[in-house]
C-alpha cells in the first residue's frame, strides 16, 4: 500500500515539470529506498502472520481447555451439592434392586442349570440305547445276508437235483420205451 502510494507521488511530481535533474535524482533515490523498505516491511510481515496464527491456534485451545474445566468444576459443584446428593440417593435405591435382581437371578440359574446336566444325561443314555440298537440291527443285517446266502445255496442246489433226477428219469423212460419197441431186425 504504502508503496502505491510513494510511485504516486514520484509520478505527480514528475509530470508537474518543475522538478530539477536534482530533485529528481533525491526523488527516485528516496522512491528505491521507499520500495526497498517496503518489500523489507512485506517479508518481515510473513513470520508475523505465521506468528499471529499460532497464536491465535494456542488461544483456541486454551479456550476450549478452560471451558472444559469449567464444566467440570460446574459438574463436580453439583454432585457436592443437593443435585449430587439426590442422585447418589437415587443411585443407591437402585443398587438395592439390583443386587436383589442378582440374587434372584442366581437363584432362577440353578433350576435350569439341573434341568439341563439331566437332559444330557437323558441324551447320553438315549445315544447310548440308539448305538446298541444299530449294533444289533448291524449284526442282523449280516446274519439275514448269511441265512439267504444258505437259503440260495440250497435252493441252486434243488434246482441241481432236480435236473439230474429229470435228467435220469427220461434216461429210464427212454430206456423202457426202448426196450418194449419191437426190434425190426
Amino acid at each position: 500500500m504504502t508503496t502505491k502510494v510513494i510511485l504516486l507521488l514520484v509520478l505527480v511530481l514528475a509530470s508537474s515539470g518543475s522538478l530539477s535533474a536534482a530533485a529528481e535524482a533525491t526523488a527516485n533515490s528516496d522512491y528505491a529506498a521507499a520500495e526497498k523498505a517496503a518489500k523489507e516491511a512485506e517479508a518481515a510481515v510473513g513470520p508475523l502472520r505465521d506468528a499471529m496464527q499460532k497464536a491465535d491456534t494456542a488461544c483456541a485451545n486454551a479456550r476450549e481447555a478452560a471451558n472444559t474445566k469449567r464444566l467440570q468444576a460446574i459438574d463436580a459443584k453439583n454432585l457436592a451439592g443437593e443435585p449430587g446428593v439426590r442422585e447418589l440417593k437415587q443411585a443407591e435405591a437402585k443398587l438395592a434392586a439390583t443386587a436383589q435382581a442378582v440374587t434372584d437371578a442366581t437363584n432362577a440359574k440353578a433350576a435350569p442349570e439341573k434341568a439341563l446336566a439331566d437332559a444330557k444325561a437323558a441324551a447320553l443314555l438315549l445315544q447310548q440305547a440308539y448305538d446298541a440298537a444299530e449294533k444289533a440291527a448291524k449284526e442282523a443285517e449280516a446274519g439275514a445276508k448269511a441265512a439267504s446266502d444258505a437259503a440260495n445255496k440250497l435252493e441252486d442246489e434243488a434246482r441241481k437235483a432236480t435236473a439230474e433226477a429229470e435228467a435220469k428219469c427220461k434216461a429210464a423212460v427212454d430206456a423202457a420205451a426202448a426196450l418194449a419197441l419191437p426190434s425190426h431186425f
